[in-house]
Order: structure tokens, then C-alpha cells, then sequence
């Protein structure tokens, strides 16, 4: 049985980085490097940006095996670390993804800090 309470914020923060966390250290070295590439050149071309346009400049720069393998969700703990080295923060904002996998669900909208 799940001992939280089934509402609160700090767990639920605490829980979203815990699993971030997990993600990001389980995959593979070298897509992590692409994608931090990636987000440095998305981040240095525009002023404004979703991981969509990341997952485009990724498609085209990584073997299309190790993405479609990867764990998706590895990306947002690339993000952050791209967040906490001051490359970008958030906006607040979202827009729907236009990726198939993400069934036009809310993404965040980033800021490049170039």
C-alpha cells in the first residue's frame, strides 16, 4: 500500500525529481551528450523553444536505434541540467507538442539564457 497522501505538492515535486533523477542517470552516455548538444544549439538560435525542437535537432544527429531505444523521458533530466548550468530556464508557458509520442499533450516552453 502507497503510504503518502494522495495530495501533496512537496511529494509529489519529490517524487517527479526522484524519477527524473533515475531516468537521466540510466541513459546512455552518448545520447546524453547529443541531446545536451542539441539543447545548446536550439538554445543559441532562438529566444524560445520546446524539447520538440530538441527531439528534431536530436533525430538528426544520433543513430534513429539509440533514440527509438532510449527511455523518452531521459531528456527532461537533460533539460534540467541544462537549467541548472543557466543555458535555459522556463517559461511558465506551454503549447502542445506536435510529436506524435506525446498525443499533442502540454509541453513547456523554455527560454534560452544566450
Amino acid at each position: 500500500m502507497y503510504d503518502a497522501p494522495l495530495f501533496n505538492a512537496a511529494e509529489a515535486r519529490r517524487v517527479t525529481d526522484e524519477a527524473v533523477e533515475r531516468v537521466g542517470i540510466s541513459a546512455d552516455q552518448k545520447l546524453k551528450e547529443a541531446a545536451r548538444r542539441a539543447i545548446f544549439a536550439v538554445a543559441r538560435s532562438v529566444s524560445e523553444f520546446t524539447t520538440d525542437e530538441v527531439w528534431k535537432r536530436l533525430a538528426d544527429s544520433v543513430d534513429e536505434d539509440l533514440l527509438t531505444s532510449a527511455e523518452p523521458r531521459f531528456l527532461g533530466a537533460v533539460m534540467r541540467g541544462c537549467q541548472k548550468t543557466g543555458w535555459i530556464e522556463p517559461t511558465g508557458r506551454y503549447q502542445k507538442s506536435a510529436r506524435v509520442a506525446c498525443h499533442g499533450r502540454p509541453i513547456l516552453v523554455w527560454r534560452s539564457l544566450f
